[in-house]
């Protein structure tokens, strides 16, 4: 699904603020907004991106930048500290939510909707695509209740809506480099098929030109953990290729995470089974009681 960021020129000035170099969209080193950033270049790409420890959202257990070209997507991790509830066999009750900010692409949206309410059909498909990468590798008995945040903060227009590979791979940095027990990190990238070239992260234009749109997440160990294809008279074989060309492009994006992770060296939360209380006649109502 395609994002509604809106057709608008970007604003200079806010682009400028969130430390763009040139209009290369370099990465800079010095920047109010993040610190001691770790650049990643993907293989046939010019241009880096970097991801860096956010010098906002204090609060939050882990909150890390990601930028590519003019985009910068913001993104944060909570998880409840309560010991009675760190626990269980439930599951992880995981909240993700992505949400584009109008700004970002230097929109001002009419008086009825300048209040930011419910997402939209677009950005809640991204939302659900990023849970979809993180959910599996937390711990079967983590049950606090977790939230990840992902929002656009600067959208350049150059590149392919809706930043889905960028958004994924601070989430994962953010819960990679926090305390929260998480089996990370992964990486996340979207792959165009011009003219007969694989092409990472492909920009608008480029992805018009392509009869192939995926967008691919794995490991370290080889495995891919989420992804979503669309194409058009693709065959077998080359989707294959793509699959493979897609698992090469995450080495720098996965030496970035473990970078910033080693930056706040944070040990991991326990998590154990535990045993629950056993009440007699649980369950067994008036009816249900035994003679």
């Amino acid at each position: 699904s395609q994002s509604r960021l809106g057709s608008a020129a970007r604003v200079r000035g806010h682009s400028k603020q969130m430390g763009s170099a040139g209009s290369a969209g370099a990465p800079v080193k010095r920047s109010a907004l993040w610190e001691d950033p770790e650049p990643f270049t993907l293989p046939g790409k010019k241009s880096p991106g970097l991801l860096a420890h956010a010098r906002v959202a204090g609060l939050a257990h882990g909150a890390v930048f990601g930028r590519d070209g003019d985009t910068i997507v913001l993104a944060t991790v909570v998880s409840d500290r309560r010991d009675e509830v760190a626990v269980g066999d439930g599951g992880t009750p995981l909240n993700v939510d992505y949400k584009e900010k109008p700004a970002a692409s230097g929109r001002i949206p009419r008086t009825p909707n300048r209040r930011e309410m419910n997402n939209n059909e677009g950005e809640t498909l991204t939302g659900r695509a990023i849970d979809r990468c993180l959910r599996p590798l937390f711990p079967p008995l983590y049950s606090a209740d977790t939230q990840v945040t992902a929002t656009v903060q600067a959208f350049d227009q150059r590149q392919a809506p809706p930043p889905v590979s960028l958004a994924t791979n601070a989430c994962s940095a953010a819960l990679h480099a926090s305390d929260v027990p998480w089996a990370g990190p992964l990486a996340a990238v979207r792959v165009a098929l011009v003219r007969g070239s694989f092409v990472a992260e492909p920009t608008s234009t480029q992805l018009l030109e392509s009869t192939l749109d995926l967008v691919y997440a794995g490991n370290a160990k080889g495995n891919c953990l989420m992804l979503e294809v669309a194409g058009y008279s693709v065959g077998e074989q080359k989707l294959k290729e793509a699959l493979r060309f897609a698992q090469a492009q995450l080495g720098p994006l996965l030496d970035a995470q473990e970078a910033l992770a080693m930056q706040r060296n944070a040990s991991k939360r326990p998590v154990s089974p535990f045993e629950k209380p056993a009440f007699e006649n649980a369950g067994q109502g008036p009816q249900d009681s035994p003679p």
